[in-house]
C-alpha cells in the first residue's frame, strides 16, 4: 500500500465557528494540498476567507448560499 508523501507538519485545517448574531454554526475542513509548497498557508487562507464571509453576512444571505 502506498500512503503517499508524508510531511513533518500538519498542513490541513479545520474551522468551527458560531455566528455571534444568529443561531448558526459553520464547520469546515480544508486540505493542505500536501504536494504543494506552503500547503498549510493555502488551507489557512481558505478558512480565513470563509470565516470572514460567514461573519460578515446575515441569516438570509447564509441560507441562500446553501
Amino acid at each position: 500500500m502506498n500512503i503517499g508523501k508524508q510531511r513533518k507538519r500538519q498542513e490541513d485545517g479545520v474551522l468551527i465557528l458560531e455566528h455571534p448574531c444568529i443561531e448558526s454554526t459553520i464547520i469546515s475542513v480544508a486540505d493542505g494540498m500536501g504536494g504543494i509548497n506552503n500547503g498549510a498557508d493555502s488551507s489557512n487562507l481558505a478558512l480565513r476567507l470563509l470565516a470572514d464571509w460567514y461573519l460578515s453576512n446575515n441569516n438570509q444571505t447564509i441560507n441562500q448560499a446553501e
